[in-house]
């Protein structure tokens, strides 16, 4: 309820999840991916 009645709240979190979401890349998520496979593959 109060997202729906804070809209300086509501915009805060907004750019919060979007700076958030700038920190994550499929380039870092393929080389964390890599670096599992190759802690179990001989």
């Amino acid at each position: 309820m109060q997202l729906l009645e804070d809209e300086g709240m509501r915009q805060s979190l907004i750019a919060k999840g979007k700076a958030r979401a700038a920190t994550f890349s499929w380039e870092n998520t393929a080389q964390k991916m890599i670096d599992i496979y190759m802690k179990f593959v001989p």
